[in-house]
């Protein structure tokens, strides 16, 4: 029986829930050396988006952390290699329609949106204009995947980049 996926709807709204969750899992992680507010912000997570999505989404995060923390030892010219691996591997599974990036043009864009990513971290309110790009980065850059890959169906480009990128 073919595997069942949510809606383009659905799955959209699973993908904001997940986001939300994320950014607040981010602030709890800040209150960990304070164990009454870290609990009572889980229990307020929980209260508002129930205990399997956000079990769900501390899964995908601790996943992404194990990775990072395997980053963590390798050179910085290792990191971007192995980014730039996840991305032309992303690519090949939900590509689709999206332009392939270069290395070269990666590495640009790819700063590009950790200048957006830091200034939105750090609370800092981006334009209308830097928004909708910031929004345009991460989906060619394929960034979020791992907050969704679980919900919409494989979707190849009908050019494959050439084996040897990444």
């Amino acid at each position: 029986m073919p595997r069942k996926y949510p809606t383009p709807q659905q799955a959209d709204r699973i993908i904001q829930k997940r986001s939300k969750i994320l950014m607040r899992l981010g602030k709890v992680a800040v209150h960990m050396s304070n164990g009454d507010r870290m609990a009572e912000m889980l229990r307020d997570l929980f209260d508002e988006y129930g205990e399997k999505d956000v079990q769900t989404t501390f899964k995908l995060m601790e996943k992404r952390l194990l990775r990072d923390k395997e980053d963590a030892l390798k050179t910085p010219q290792e990191r971007a290699d192995q980014c730039y691996r996840d991305y032309v591997a992303n690519y090949r599974r939900f590509g689709g329609e999206l332009h392939f990036v270069s290395r070269t043009e990666f590495d640009k864009l790819t700063k590009e949106n950790e200048g957006y990513s830091e200034r939105v971290v750090a609370h800092e309110e981006l334009t209308p204009q830097e928004d909708e790009r910031h929004r345009e980065l991460i989906d060619l850059l394929l960034t979020t995947c791992h907050l969704w890959e679980d919900l919409v169906p494989l979707y190849p480009p009908k050019n494959p980049p050439p084996k040897t990128a990444g």
